[in-house]
């Protein structure tokens, strides 16, 4: 999983997309369905092929400027998510 996030992350810095770290952790915390602590727990784990083309396509996305809130359809808020 660490692999894939820095993929991500360096993707999304050369697309141009500033906290491409953050945004990569997000991505792939989403496709998972996972929280922060289950995320940094589960570090040494492999995607499925489902997860890894559901992840790609979140990428395109968001390489091509989509605003991560659109991709993702929600966005957190002091502890509330609000569908976007």
């Amino acid at each position: 999983m660490v692999d894939v996030s820095a993929e991500v992350a360096t993707a999304l810095t050369s697309s141009g997309i500033c906290e491409a770290s953050l945004e990569a952790e997000v991505l792939v915390r989403y496709v998972l369905d996972m929280d922060r602590v289950d995320y940094f727990s589960s570090l040494t784990e492999t995607f499925k092929q489902s997860e890894e083309c559901r992840l790609n396509s979140l990428v395109c996305r968001r390489m091509s400027g989509e605003p991560l809130a659109y991709v993702l359809g929600c966005r957190e808020f002091y502890g509330l998510n609000l569908v976007v």
